[in-house]
């Protein structure tokens, strides 16, 4: 199974970070009841965290979407991947990330 796969079948955690700014766009618009709607998303359980800096809005890395996030306080990087029998967010000491096609570790 390669990674891609996997990601596929174990999607990452959704980016509390992004739903965050975007209530605060709406509601700069004026726009309270989407804003109050969009802040109960982005502060789901489920949502992506930062294990180093809890409280801390985690991001999507633009160039790796599909598996990186970055921390505001960081800046550090977290990648979503089998850790044992479980997918979890690591932090990655040096930015070397396995490549999407290739075999996925550990399975």
């Amino acid at each position: 199974m390669t990674r891609r796969e996997w990601l596929q079948k174990n999607p990452p955690p959704q980016s509390g970070g992004e739903l965050h700014d975007r209530a605060d766009a709406l509601l700069a618009q004026g726009k309270t009841q989407e804003t109050e709607v969009l802040r109960v998303q982005a502060n789901a359980p489920g949502n992506a965290k930062c294990a180093l800096h809890p409280g801390a809005r985690l991001y999507r890395h633009q160039n790796r979407q599909e598996d990186l996030f970055v921390c505001q306080q960081g800046p550090h990087f977290l990648l979503w991947t089998l850790v044992g029998a479980r997918p979890q967010l690591v932090p990655l000491a040096k930015l070397e990330l396995p490549d999407l096609d290739g075999p996925m570790p550990g399975m």
